[in-house]
């Protein structure tokens, strides 16, 4: 996976490239400052992507480990 200049990290499996490159478009075209993915698919983890900036106003990279609030995520997922 290319990084894109270094505003993002992690991996992907081959199959999972389009993810990948979606994710990083985020960041090359301005919607996303920061922000983490990780996929499993069939039980096995094939994304764990992470980029941008955790805290703006202190220029805090995200990490691998960086935490993240997330609010009703179920109601998208249990809507499909």
């Amino acid at each position: 996976m290319d990084n894109h200049d270094g505003n993002v990290n992690g991996h992907c499996v081959p199959a999972f490239e389009r993810v990948a490159r979606q994710f990083c478009a985020h960041f090359d075209n301005g919607q996303e400052t920061g922000a983490g993915l990780c996929v499993y698919h069939r039980g096995e983890m094939v994304v764990d992507l992470w980029g941008g900036l955790a805290e703006p106003d202190t220029n805090t990279p995200w990490q691998a480990d960086t935490l993240s609030v997330v609010f009703s995520v179920t109601k998208g997922l249990t809507g499909c």
